[in-house]
């Protein structure tokens, strides 16, 4: 199943293996802080304020923490859409920092499997991590997804 995300899969629970991957990218970009800043409707100075955040501890702007969090859950959704029945749990640590001109790279590993018969499915448990381009940590996540053997309404 190791496979790069930003493609719809609708991988089903069968199909998941312990230990298989799924990864993807981008490169983060003023646009997106703007944007983060108006979904989330955090306007915190440390996100919008160049001259502000010069003044922080990072010395720019930094992106929001759950906008990277919405990056690397977009993954797992992309994988099991069609397939997927719920998000149960997701556990997130943040470890750094993500900045306009970074390039985000995330990796989830699938760690665990627990069958669900009443779902014709089960929980997967996925282990990630999201690095910057020096190899940086900034987050590490751990989610448990609810997926179906047979796509949504056959």
């Amino acid at each position: 199943m190791d496979r790069p995300a930003g493609v719809m899969t609708a991988t089903p629970y069968d199909e998941f293996e312990i230990g298989s991957t799924l990864q993807d990218s981008t490169t983060i970009d003023e646009a997106d802080i703007a944007a983060a800043a108006e979904l989330f409707g955090d306007y915190n100075p440390i996100h919008v304020d160049q001259e502000v955040a010069e003044k922080s501890i990072y010395g720019k702007r930094i992106l929001h923490g759950p906008c990277v969090c919405g990056l690397m859950m977009a993954t797992v959704g992309n994988a099991i859409a069609g397939t997927g029945i719920g998000e149960l749990d997701l556990s997130t640590q943040f470890k750094g920092a993500s900045f306009p001109g970074d390039t985000l790279t995330w990796t989830w590993t699938v760690t665990e499997k627990s069958d669900k018969p009443k779902y014709d499915g089960g929980i997967v448990t996925l282990d990630g991590v999201c690095r910057n381009q020096d190899d940086v940590v900034v987050v590490t996540a751990k989610t448990l997804v609810l997926v179906g053997n047979r796509l949504a309404g056959e």
